[in-house]
């Protein structure tokens, strides 16, 4: 179900340079259940508070150098994978850094044209998400 939300966000920002906020939405809302699931199992809410601390400075963070969706998608990220969202922030800037300089160097590219960013944040989300599912102390449990 996730790989396939991943799909349709970045399919639907490709095609129009916009992440709809019900996917946004749904990831967010899941990944809240899931760390309250996890919260009631360990007991406290400190896994909750964390999650949401990230949330907002992911939000701050990416909000100042990539759209507001972009934004958005990230911080709803941070609910469901925690501080694995670091990763997926730096690995999908190194991706899209990769793809734009070979671009701009084949000039298919100019510097002053848009890219969609969320297939970025997808990909480096769905390797997120399976390395949780492969191993053995899974948050996502």
């Amino acid at each position: 179900m996730l790989s396939y939300l991943f799909y349709k966000i970045a399919k639907a920002d490709l095609a129009s340079f916009e992440i709809p906020d019900e996917y946004t939405a749904f990831i967010a809302a899941a990944g809240l259940a899931l760390t309250l699931r996890q919260c009631a199992v360990q007991g406290g809410l400190s896994l909750l508070l964390q999650r949401i601390i990230i949330a907002e400075a992911m939000l701050l963070i990416s909000g100042l150098i990539m759209g507001f969706g972009d934004a958005k998608l990230f911080a709803a990220l941070s609910l469901l994978f925690g501080a694995r969202v670091v990763f997926v922030f730096v690995c999908s800037l190194f991706a899209a850094g990769i793809y734009c300089a070979v671009r701009v160097a084949r000039r298919k590219l100019k510097m002053t044209d848009h890219i969609a960013f969320a297939p970025f944040i997808s990909v480096c989300a769905m390797a997120v998400y399976f390395e949780l599912l492969i191993t053995p102390s899974c948050d996502l449990l």
